[in-house]
């Protein structure tokens, strides 16, 4: 069965109204069930209007930073592996080869 565009846009347009409307009901049932929003939620962490702590003296930002000491690490051997050591598979290259081998 097909429908008309004149058709879809009637069923796009309830269905957008529909949801709007759960929507706001869904929200006026959240705001009865919890008035205060101003409580802290332990997930959430603090609220947004929590006390922020702010750096007042400017002697904590000319401490250094502990710098990581650079040690040596030995280069890793050089490995050189022969073209014909391996073949690349073609996507046409069927499973049973891919997984016996050749």
């Amino acid at each position: 069965m097909t429908f008309s565009p004149l058709e879809k846009k009637m069923h796009d347009a309830e269905t957008n109204s529909k949801l709007k409307k759960a929507n706001s009901q869904h929200r006026a049932e959240r705001m009865k069930k919890q008035p205060n929003r101003q409580t802290r939620d332990v997930e959430k962490g603090l609220p947004d209007v929590a006390v922020k702590v702010e750096r007042t003296s400017d002697e904590s930002s000319k401490t250094p930073l502990p710098r990581r000491e650079s040690k040596s690490r030995p280069r890793p051997p050089n490995v050189k592996i022969p073209s014909s050591a391996f073949e690349m598979d073609s996507p046409k290259t069927p499973v049973w080869k891919k997984v016996f081998g050749r």
